[in-house]
């Protein structure tokens, strides 16, 4: 798939994994538990969140979510996506249920 083809909110969620991804089991095991910025998607604020979990299993779920702010202050997830590290450093995608765990 082109990433032409991919909507503004998907390619912004995936740039951000795509930074994330080559990092080491170590280095993902070393990032904040949330880190939060704000982007623009098509001339729009928009907030993108890093979710960082280490579980008692040794495995590190890294889970990037974007928000669009509404009226009266609230925000909406527009999108999530993520991974796990296992111990040994194997990368796996993590499902949208296990995304879902990750939300404001």
């Amino acid at each position: 798939m082109s990433r032409q083809s991919v909507s503004p909110d998907v390619r912004a969620v995936r740039e951000k994994l795509d930074t994330l991804r080559p990092l080491s089991k170590e280095e993902v095991a070393a990032l904040p538990a949330i880190e939060e910025s704000d982007v623009s998607v098509e001339r729009k604020r928009h907030r993108l969140i890093v979710w960082h979990e280490t579980l008692a299993s040794g495995e590190d779920w890294v889970v990037v979510q974007l928000y669009r702010p509404v009226i009266f202050g609230g925000v909406r997830r527009v999108r999530g996506e993520g991974f796990a590290v296992d111990a040994q450093g194997n990368q796996r995608v993590l499902s949208e249920m296990e995304v879902d765990q990750f939300t404001r």
